[in-house]
């Protein structure tokens, strides 16, 4: 085979290819079963997923009230209610595993587990910086790994 020729096949796949692969595409979006709401349900129902509205008993209205508290205005010269700061300091050194038994000694984190799942997740397991952490109990996890993670937000021991 001379080169011309070679380059005829090649030229020959090359068109061959992007022909299938567009007819592929046209005929493969048109025989897609378009999934209804019941559909997900039911699949999510074999998975073993559960579906909020099952799951909430609906015939407590307690959880779905909030608790009426009196509005206080700004000159009724009463002091500001703040959310406790809790002082943290990690030392240099500690593992994923001390800080997550620290933040739950302070009750801060409900579970070291849940707290250890998403360190990991994070892949943050050996970034956590040592230093004196200010921390609220209205914090999430991830504000918590995030504050730990800046160096910058620490004083450094």
């Amino acid at each position: 085979m001379n080169n011309k020729s070679i380059r005829l096949l090649l030229i020959g796949i090359g068109i061959g290819l992007i022909l299938s692969s567009s007819l592929n595409l046209i005929f493969q979006s048109n025989h897609q079963k378009k999934l209804t709401p019941e559909d997900i349900r039911s699949e999510a129902r074999r998975l073993g997923m559960i579906d909020p509205k099952e799951y909430f008993d609906k015939s407590l209205p307690e959880q779905n009230k909030t608790v009426n508290q009196p509005e206080l205005k700004k000159d009724d010269k009463q002091p500001e209610l703040r959310e406790e700061e809790i002082i943290i300091t990690i030392k240099k050194g500690s593992t994923s595993e001390d800080v997550a038994r620290l933040l739950k000694e302070h009750n801060l984190i409900a579970s070291e587990n849940t707290f250890l799942s998403r360190i990991y997740a994070r892949n943050a397991s050996y970034k956590l910086q040592a230093g004196t952490y200010s921390f609220y109990k209205t914090m999430t996890i991830d504000e918590m790994i995030d504050a730990m993670l800046v160096a910058n937000k620490a004083t450094k021991n």
